[in-house]
């Protein structure tokens, strides 16, 4: 997400809260969010765009940003960049929850998890690939955001970027699924799968 008039970038990284911020920005603004999120960079990709693009730009990591060119590497540099990331194992029962479930939990994470991970699915990404500078541990993001803080650090979200709009909660992951029970080897699974993420965030 890029907001002008707050001078902000978001990288969004899938099942972090990012349609809440989103929301917050477009009612900072007094725009309605269901006729005017694309003014923030979160419309669907054309289908003339190249397919490696992410299905929707809301998801493009923060390298992507300037190198397809959707952000002059001046404004990049000039903007205050925030993002905010989960602990993997909640980020991914929360993915689960929201495609419905339709596997068993410990045999999604067993079987499809490490196949979508190895074809870089855009949901499922590691949070290292969304926000440093490929093949290296540098963030290119000014502010992380722990998940578990996210209610208690949206103020200084706020005074940074100049948005006024309280964090609301949207597109939360289906409420009638409940949430599996994560086995000891569904987490040494997920563990191994976003080991990057456990060595370079230590706010999980």
């Amino acid at each position: 997400m890029i907001s002008l008039p707050h001078r902000t970038l978001f990288v969004h990284v899938p099942k972090c809260a990012g349609q809440s911020v989103e929301a917050a920005f477009c009612a900072g603004l007094g725009l309605d969010w269901g006729k005017h999120r694309h003014l923030l960079g979160c419309m669907q990709r054309p289908q003339s765009w190249p397919k490696t693009f992410p299905e929707r730009l809301a998801h493009l990591t923060a390298h992507e940003y300037v190198a397809l060119n959707f952000c002059p590497r001046e404004m990049f540099e000039s903007f205050y960049k925030f993002a905010i990331v989960r602990d993997p194992i909640e980020r991914v029962v929360s993915a689960w929850r929201y495609l419905g479930g339709k596997m068993a939990f410990d045999a999604f994470v067993a079987e499809r998890l490490p196949v979508l991970v190895a074809e870089q699915n855009y949901f499922f990404r590691s949070q290292k690939v969304f926000l440093c500078e490929p093949g290296t541990d540098r963030l290119l993001v000014d502010h992380v955001v722990p998940f578990s803080r996210l209610a208690a650090e949206w103020s200084e979200v706020q005074q940074r970027a100049g948005v006024s709009a309280p964090l609301g909660h949207r597109n939360r992951s289906k409420d009638s699924l409940p949430k599996p029970a994560v086995t000891t080897e569904d987490r040494s699974r997920i563990d191994a799968v976003y080991a990057e993420d456990y060595a370079l965030f230590d706010v999980f």
